[in-house]
């Protein structure tokens, strides 16, 4: 018999198939069908609906037992384990069979979109101020969950802390698609689901580190206001400092 994936995740159903046929085992036909499964089972139970369809006939294996996955409630880290078993045959002497199937369940999306919101104008963000080499403060960093060093986070407890040195200059200078994916998310976030505090760090990181204005300290600044020309990255060092990586780096 054949059976189908089934997923679920972020709030919307997905449907799942699992099947035996009437008139052959497997592809060649010619005797008995591999039995229809029981019904699956979900572990944590309160994560998934199991919906039964009922039976499909298909061209390959005469039927298919037909479920729909309907998120309920997303476990703490999201995992769910669906779990399939086949009763055994006694004419053909086939073992029971079982499957587990992995799925990763993701809070609705509403919820996703609002935690980023928070962990990037609070945990992520480097308030104006903090001594930085390369002025990156009032700027909205990277982040990277094998962090522990102190300095780099978190502000509120969980692992991880603020990515600050990268070899790929672009993840932590505040530029390109790397550097400035959090503020170009965060601001696109604000058109569906806006947030005081975080308009009020957007607007704090394009007067202090994104474009110049009427400043004249060009350094702190991804664009300048005189030629508007965009610095490829903040983070930078000299060939001396790339032969000696372990020096220090004064301001």
């Amino acid at each position: 018999g054949e059976g189908g994936g089934g997923e679920g995740g972020g709030g919307e159903g997905a449907g799942g198939e699992r099947g035996g046929g009437d008139g052959g085992s497997g592809e060649g036909g010619g005797g008995e069908a591999f039995p229809l499964p029981f019904p699956p089972t979900v572990t944590p139970a309160a994560a998934l609906d199991v919906v039964p369809l009922g039976l499909s006939p298909t061209a390959r294996s005469g039927r298919v037992a037909r479920y729909a996955l309907l998120p309920r409630h997303a476990a703490e880290d999201g995992r769910v384990s669906l779990r399939l078993h086949w009763p055994g045959s006694a004419s053909t002497g086939a073992p029971p069979l079982r499957i587990c199937v992995s799925l990763y369940v993701s809070r609705p999306a509403r919820e996703l979109v609002k935690s980023f919101g928070r962990h990037a104008a609070t945990e992520a963000w480097l308030p104006r101020g903090d001594p930085d080499p390369w002025h990156r403060d009032a700027a909205f960093l990277g982040w990277d969950q094998r962090t522990t060093a102190a300095g780099g986070g978190p502000a509120a407890g969980g692992g991880g802390g603020r990515h600050f040195d990268d070899h790929r200059i672009f993840v932590s200078g505040l530029s390109d698609e790397a550097g400035l994916a959090t503020p170009l998310a965060l601001a696109v976030k604000q058109l569906g689901s806006p947030s005081d505090d975080e308009i009020e760090r957007l607007e704090e990181f394009v007067d202090e580190t994104l474009y110049q204005g009427n400043s004249t300290d060009r350094r702190r600044f991804l664009q300048s206001s005189v030629d508007h020309a965009v610095r490829l990255s903040m983070t930078f060092w000299p060939d001396a400092m790339q032969s000696e990586p372990a020096a220090t780096i004064n301001d």
